[in-house]
């Protein structure tokens, strides 16, 4: 893999996604779970028009160490008896930037190609 595909990959984020939230989990219960990873700047859970949660979310660290320790534990992670995934928050269009303008990316049955 050449050094400019792997800048695709690797990046440095304060940021997680956690998804398959069960429906009993509210703010204060996630940012409770991952405060024991680093110090939390911010927490959501985003949700429907009426309320209801769309089992998904997002937490802000105050350092990407606390990110590297989140993904280190990948598989350990349980909030209110279920099991959440966490991957890395990549910035909006991050991508973007290494595609040339008049090209676009390609589509999900391109990729698996």
């Amino acid at each position: 893999m050449s050094d400019r595909s792997q800048e695709l990959f690797i990046f440095r984020t304060e940021k997680i996604f956690i998804g398959n939230l069960p429906p009993s989990c509210n703010r204060s219960s996630l940012q409770n779970y991952f405060n024991n990873y680093g110090k939390i700047t911010d927490c959501v859970i985003m949700v429907n028009k009426d309320g209801s949660g769309r089992g998904f979310g997002f937490c802000e660290f105050e350092d990407a160490e606390s990110v590297d320790r989140v993904i280190e534990y990948w598989s350990n992670h349980f909030i209110n008896g279920q099991w959440v995934e966490v991957k890395k928050a990549s910035p909006e269009n991050a991508l973007r930037k290494y595609v040339k303008p008049n090209r676009s990316l390609p589509t999900y049955n391109q990729a698996i190609r």
